[in-house]
């Protein structure tokens, strides 16, 4: 901390992954990171495509063309588990039900979304396909 009370020093982690790619996949283990440095440097995701598996919740209401793909975390312990997931646009959404696991092919848009109430990274899939599910908790 300086003399004014601001934060000195580089806080960057070392993501698994290069952000100077163009596409980045996200292996299952690095599923947490990805969404906390995503949703907290959302500008950085702006435009990349991302490769990622996880399992699909419909909520009611958000329009046929609407899934949220995600994962559910555990930061302390079993009560605190959440569902860490993205908006993502996709034509075929219709066709996915809660719980199914997916393969997310889409690209990251910064944009306003009425479901963050806020800007943040929103997914517009080129392709969802059904897959084989991965440890279900995500681990940070």
């Amino acid at each position: 901390e300086g003399e004014e009370g601001e934060i000195r020093g580089d806080f960057s982690i070392n993501l698994p992954y290069n952000l100077d790619d163009k596409k980045l996949i996200i292996k299952p283990e690095a599923y947490g990171i990805f969404y906390v440095d995503s949703m907290d440097r959302s500008e950085k995701y702006d435009g990349k495509e991302v490769e990622f598996v996880a399992q699909v919740v419909k909520p009611t209401g958000a329009g046929e063309d609407i899934l949220i793909p995600g994962r559910r975390a555990m930061t302390c312990c079993e009560a605190d588990i959440q569902f860490l997931g993205f908006v993502c646009h996709y034509k075929g959404a219709k066709n996915f039900k809660n719980k199914d696991w997916v393969k997310v092919k889409a690209k990251i848009k910064y944009e306003m979304c009425p479901q963050y109430r806020a800007k943040g990274p929103v997914l517009y899939a080129d392709e969802v396909l059904l897959t084989g599910p991965v440890e279900e908790l995500v681990q940070f």
